[in-house]
Order: structure tokens, then C-alpha cells, then sequence
């Protein structure tokens, strides 16, 4: 956490023995609980050592007359358990319940 550049708020979230780290600013937080729908993305093949995932969280935004799906929040993962999906949302306030295999 030490190494993450100072504009990002951070957030640490434990399940288990698994651990996830937030990222997000917080102009990104604001229009994040402020839309009306929410994507997620789960890449796993960019990441390596201690986390398995990027899980990211994206919604649309509207600037001037164009609107473009942004990613709002960021989440290392080092687990892909319904409940580490779920802790993760708690953390950012969505509240998703998300069914996964």
C-alpha cells in the first residue's frame, strides 16, 4: 500500500485468509453511488503473485453530449468466493449480491 499513488483512496478487506485491496478516487466513489447501473469485469490473467483477479466495477458517464462506460473502482483479488465478491461490494456500498461458480 505503500507504493500506490496518493490520489487513490485505499480500502483492505479480509475474508478469510484471502485479502483484497481497493482503489478508487473519490470523484470516482461519487458518480459510482450515484448510477443508475453497474458492470463488473473479473481479468485474470493480468495480474500475479499474492492476488488471483482484477475486478473492476464500471458504469456510464455522461460528459458534455458523449457518454462512455468508466471504470470507477478497482479491486485486487486474492480470492474468487461468492463471499469475497460480496465483501468487496459491501466495501464499495452496492450491496450486488452476485451468484459465481
Amino acid at each position: 500500500m505503500d507504493h500506490a499513488p496518493t490520489v487513490f483512496e485505499l480500502a483492505y478487506i479480509k475474508v478469510g485468509n484471502r485479502r483484497h485491496l481497493l482503489f478508487f478516487t473519490k470523484r470516482q466513489m461519487n458518480l459510482l453511488k450515484n448510477a443508475r447501473r453497474l458492470f463488473v469485469d473479473a481479468t485474470f490473467k493480468v495480474v500475479e503473485g499474492l492476488f488471483t483477479q482484477l475486478w473492476s466495477v464500471r458504469t456510464f458517464v455522461k460528459a458534455d453530449q458523449e457518454t462512455k462506460q468508466m471504470p470507477l473502482a478497482f479491486a485486487l483479488m486474492n480470492g474468487k468466493r461468492h463471499r469475497d465478491y460480496q465483501a468487496v461490494s459491501y466495501a464499495l456500498n452496492l450491496n450486488v449480491c452476485m451468484e459465481i461458480d
